[in-house]
């Protein structure tokens, strides 16, 4: 789990990062955007101790002080535009393209420090200040662009949806739409018997770890609530590395999901990457 001032990035079961399944979200930030009044950035010669996208250690909670340790561009640019994009926290939880990149903007890690006029807040200052910053300091330029590629979609089986609905008391879980303060009575993390809306259940078929399908999933079945799942036989599914499994994972997800009363289905859906056209090493302090 990774921290941000007044925010915690809840991966259920798996983490990554986008706003949502498939469309990335990338807002401009708006206007008037606050600025910093100062800014250093300095490269970072020690490893990465976060984050495999070289993310550091959590930043100081503090209203006028934005501090990121040891990150490259990549991950920066995922923040700003995409898990911080207008000003508010959008999730961390789905893996994002972000095409054209220089090969030192994965490789090389930076040590920001900048002090905002007033108190804008970690949302705004990781959000629309945090890309004023990059498009000034690393001359970014960048831009959304959208692509038709393979997905699955998640659909009814004959016979319908087979787990049952979840009508307990607890809050559940959700890192699609992650809330903005912690929830009241949260369901515990049960893997046998989760309670997961339909749009939680496709992300998690198509972010199980070692990824096993080779596309993602979206939920095409028109229902909504939530309804209790066992997914710890899927998670079983996973290959061991370094072994060859009995029977493919991937024919087996299928299986798993039409004994569930659902199935999925190759198709094409619109997807959105970042693009960048242009980057910099950043400017001397």
């Amino acid at each position: 789990m990774n921290s941000i001032p007044g925010r915690t990035v809840v991966g259920f079961l798996v983490a990554t990062g986008t706003m949502n399944l498939w469309t990335v979200q990338a807002q401009i930030r708006p206007a008037p955007t606050p600025k910093f009044e100062a800014v250093s950035i300095k490269r970072c010669t020690e490893p990465s101790v976060g984050e495999s996208e070289g993310r550091g250690g959590a930043e100081p909670a503090s209203s006028d002080r934005l501090r990121v340790t040891c990150w490259s561009l990549a991950p920066l640019i995922r923040t700003a535009y995409v898990v911080f994009a207008g000003a508010h926290f959008n999730g961390n939880n789905y893996p994002i393209d972000i095409l054209q990149l220089p090969a030192w903007a994965n490789s090389e890690l930076y040590t920001i420090e900048a002090k905002a006029e007033g108190t804008p807040g970690q949302d705004m200052m990781h959000g629309p200040m945090l890309q004023a910053l990059l498009e000034s300091r690393f001359a970014l330029k960048i831009r959304a662009e959208t692509k038709d590629e393979p997905a699955y979609a998640l659909t009814v089986a004959k016979g319908g949806v087979k787990p049952r609905p979840f009508q307990g008391r607890c809050t559940p879980l959700d890192p699609i739409h992650p809330p903005g303060s912690p929830v009241q009575d949260p369901c515990p993390r049960n893997l046998q018997d989760a309670p997961m809306s339909l749009d939680i259940f496709a992300w998690f078929l198509g972010n199980i770890k070692p990824r096993i399908l080779d596309a993602p999933v979206i939920n095409k079945t028109g229902i909504a609530g939530y309804f209790r799942f066992n997914v710890e036989p899927l998670l079983k599914l996973s290959a061991t590395p370094g072994s060859a499994p009995e029977h493919d994972p991937a024919e087996s997800i299928f299986t798993a999901v039409q004994d569930l009363g659902l199935k999925l289905q190759a198709v094409k859906a619109p997807r959105q990457h970042l693009v960048v056209d242009h980057a910099e090493r950043p400017s001397a302090n």
